[in-house]
């Protein structure tokens, strides 16, 4: 399927993705242990993490199957939407399918792939992506360093967006905010 949205919930395992050492409940257990009376409540003290829906849509596929991905996603009331895009994105419509997704009205929406084809755009159509909150600039190891900043570098200086680069070999994943 060349479209796959994965939607992660808080408290689900895919929201904790990273594994957690012994050292952190341990921590816990000797802190809990200092307090007189817990109160049948084992989490006394402790405050929850405050960790929102997300979906990360992986699309490669048509157009029309990302935006019905986009509108689910919607419907399941997630609230950061990265659009991850593998590879090479040598694609017309990566521009109106970035708009389409800012169109959703979503608190926060990341672009995760290849930004050399967002050279291509003038610099209205730069602009009009000003409503994402993050782009993450993967790079393939033939791609030239100096184009991948000079798109970069536009992005930010008509966008005022957030932008980080990870370089060949690097995490799939991006670090989240």
């Amino acid at each position: 399927m060349p479209v796959r949205l994965e939607i992660a919930w808080p408290g689900s395992a895919a929201m904790n993705s990273t594994p957690r050492g012994s050292g952190p409940r341990l921590r816990f257990v000797r802190r809990q242990v200092t307090v007189p009376d817990l109160g049948g409540d084992p989490m006394a003290g402790e405050v929850p993490e405050a960790q929102e829906p997300r979906a990360t849509l992986l699309f490669d596929g048509s157009s029309r199957a990302a935006r019905r991905a986009m509108a689910r996603a919607c419907q399941e009331g997630v609230r950061t939407l990265r659009l991850q895009v593998p590879g090479v994105v040598d694609r017309s419509d990566t521009q109106a399918l970035l708009l389409d997704a800012l169109r959703l009205r979503l608190p926060r929406v990341e672009a995760n792939g290849d930004v050399r084809p967002l050279a291509a755009l003038s610099d209205p159509a730069v602009v009009g992506l000003r409503g994402l909150a993050r782009v993450v600039a993967t790079t393939s190891p033939d791609a030239d360093p100096a184009e991948i900043d000079a798109v970069l570098a536009r992005l930010v200086r008509l966008t005022g967006l957030t932008v980080l680069r990870l370089d060949p070999g690097c995490e799939d994943s991006p670090p989240e905010d």
